[in-house]
């Protein structure tokens, strides 16, 4: 059973751990990647024995912590813990994995409700404040942990186990629940006082995320050892204004910080292009393997989309649908500059799969629509649209970082936490 105790070290392990399909969102890990992060003595002899077993694994330079064995673990998503549940206990599984999982699952769904609901990568009615160079964040809502017990009854019932018809109204709050997916949540590992008051002690708390000034108008944020303890990733954000409104450029693993360990604004704002198109990049994950290293992000695009709205609009979503990728990109030791390595259909988060994404390659003649979601300057997505000219394959994609006009450039930081909530400080422009 995994303890309260457990949860903060087991979630930065699960965030660590190489995991297969991650667009689709299916919770697939490497299990020795995952012990090894783990660390514990139980952990080193779960690691011995599957190596042990695992007799013959062959992976690619960018295929690193693969070590040929994958399980489940619910972290992007709780859609599949009751099924994968269900199906452990008909093969025979081990129950104290089930229960293990369980108990994950419920912590982290009990943490998303108390600290905002949702696991959303989309900034909603913020995103105007954000952007307009204040944080509208306030100190977290969670002042004591007999307020979130209370919280927390309301919303999951007794310390008991609630109800199926009454935990499946989380399904408007939390992503993966449903009236088929909250007996999870029925069999409660701890009771909501348990829960409540490790919630209070492990949270990230949003008022922290404003940046301080120096006497000298230099902008730096002080973070402390405890604070970092709750955050699993960090990433870039980077808004352009084109004089209308906010082109969403996505999000890369730049950060900077001063010898205090204070985090602090990126100086100078660079993006990827391709062939010279600016694009949004997203950012996915990094492996390091002793020298070897690789970065793994995407870029959304319609492949071979044909003829499109003049004014460069995709508003035929059925189309757009049949059309809309993910172009994979990899940088690495042998590849420093980037390289486009295949594409994968798009999945969008509101929709559920139960397939492993693939990923063929581009072939020359192939025609490619950058696109990028599009905000008005009252906060509002209006719609996601073609940016920069339509790219037809030739040879060798060219990637590149240019630099970003320092006063169209508006950027932040997100943070995702333990219970893989997001929060994005204040906004910064050059």
């Amino acid at each position: 059973m995994l303890s309260a105790k457990d949860y903060s070290k087991v979630s930065q392990a699960r965030g660590q751990t190489r995991e297969f399909a991650a667009s689709s969102r299916i919770d697939q890990i490497d299990l020795v990647h995952f012990a090894k992060n783990l660390g514990t003595d139980s952990a080193k002899k779960l690691t011995d024995a599957l190596l042990g077993a695992i007799k013959y694994n062959v992976t690619s330079r960018d295929m690193t912590n693969c070590y040929g064995v994958s399980i489940y673990f619910p972290y992007r998503s709780t859609s599949y813990v009751d099924a994968a549940v269900k199906t452990f206990n008909k093969i025979g599984m081990d129950q104290s994995y089930s229960k293990c999982i369980k108990s994950f699952a419920q912590l982290a769904v009990s943490g998303q409700a108390v600290t905002g609901g949702t696991t959303s990568s989309g900034y909603g009615g913020s995103l105007l404040s954000l952007l307009g160079g204040g944080s509208s964040q306030s100190s977290q809502s969670t002042s004591s942990s007999s307020a979130v017990g209370s919280l927390l009854g309301s919303l999951l019932g007794s310390s008991s186990g609630g109800s199926s018809s009454s935990l499946s109204g989380l399904g408007s709050l939390i992503s993966g629940l449903s009236g088929r997916n909250v007996e999870f949540l029925t069999e409660r590992s701890m009771t909501n006082e348990e829960a409540a008051q490790y919630i209070f002690e492990h949270h990230l708390d949003k008022g922290k995320l404003n940046f301080k000034e120096t006497s000298d108008g230099k902008l730096y944020m002080p973070l402390t050892k405890e604070d970092w303890s709750t955050v699993t990733r960090l990433d870039l954000s980077m808004y352009y204004d084109d004089g209308e409104g906010f082109i969403d450029l996505g999000l890369d693993n730049m950060f900077a910080f001063d010898e205090e360990g204070n985090l602090l604004p990126v100086d100078v704002p660079e993006w990827i292009s391709i062939n010279g198109n600016p694009v949004a990049y997203f950012f996915d994950y990094k492996t390091v393997n002793g020298t070897n290293w690789a970065i793994h992000g995407h870029i959304p695009a319609l492949l071979n989309a044909g003829e499109l709205a003049a004014d460069g609009s995709l508003a035929d979503k059925e189309k757009v649908k049949e059309c809309l990728v993910n172009l994979m990109v990899v940088f690495d030791n042998e590849h420093p500059e980037g390289q486009i390595v295949g594409y994968e259909n798009f999945y969008p988060k509101d929709e559920e799969v139960e397939v492993v994404a693939k990923e063929p390659v581009l072939q020359d003649g192939d025609t490619i629509d950058f696109v990028a979601d599009y905000y008005t300057y009252d906060g509002t997505y209006e719609d996601t649209y073609m940016i920069g000219d339509r790219y037809t394959v030739s040879g060798e994609v060219k990637i590149a970082r240019e630099k970003v006009d320092k006063e169209a450039a508006s950027m932040m930081y997100r943070f995702t936490d333990i219970y893989q909530q997001q929060y994005w400080s204040e906004a910064w422009t050059n």
